[in-house]
């Protein structure tokens, strides 16, 4: 009974310890981020001339793109038909994929030799298990969190005319204010 009990209390440490990590050290702007306050992808467009445009993307009306620049007060309306390439920028997941995946990797670690019969080690082997096996699976975690975390690009220019409501409907669900029309 007192096996199961200080199991049981490691297995709850160990889950808030992964809830904690995954929502406050993972997420900068927890702070000041309202729950309410919705926020669009930020895009990097680049247009048919050259020139390069990077900022939120506020609504997508009709045949054009509203952003917000990043580093000036300024708005832009830009017209889908001067751009040629959109990228969409997405916040890298490698920390949150390296927390949960070292967690869950330390705490099966630590129940497995916990609760093997076979296996008599003392708590200091247990740990150093636990710990080697959560890097481990936090190594792996971590690439997964960096493939779910690549940018994605629209190739507009020279795309066919039936792409292009795909592409702004694609485009308006990723925007601050989604049902502008």
């Amino acid at each position: 009974m007192q096996k199961l009990k200080k199991t049981g209390i490691i297995f709850f440490l160990g889950f808030n310890a992964i809830y904690l990590a995954s929502c406050t050290t993972l997420d900068p702007n927890l702070e000041t981020r309202s729950k309410k306050e919705r926020r669009g992808a930020v895009l990097v467009i680049q247009k048919k001339d050259g020139q390069k445009i990077e900022g939120e993307l506020i609504a997508v009306i009709q045949n054009s793109l509203i952003l917000s620049a990043k580093y000036s007060n300024n708005d832009f309306n830009i017209n889908l038909q001067d751009v040629g390439l959109i990228r969409i920028v997405k916040e890298s997941k490698e920390g949150r994929g390296f927390w949960v995946g070292f967690g869950i990797g330390a705490i099966l670690q630590a129940l497995n030799s916990r609760f093997n019969p076979a296996a008599e080690v003392g708590r200091d082997e247990i740990l150093s298990r636990a710990l080697v096996t959560g890097t481990i699976f936090g190594l792996i975690g971590m690439g997964m969190g960096s493939l779910a975390g690549i940018d994605e690009t629209i190739q507009i220019e020279g795309s066919s005319p039936e792409k292009q409501p795909w592409i702004r409907e694609k485009l308006r669900a990723k925007a601050r204010f989604p049902s502008e029309r």
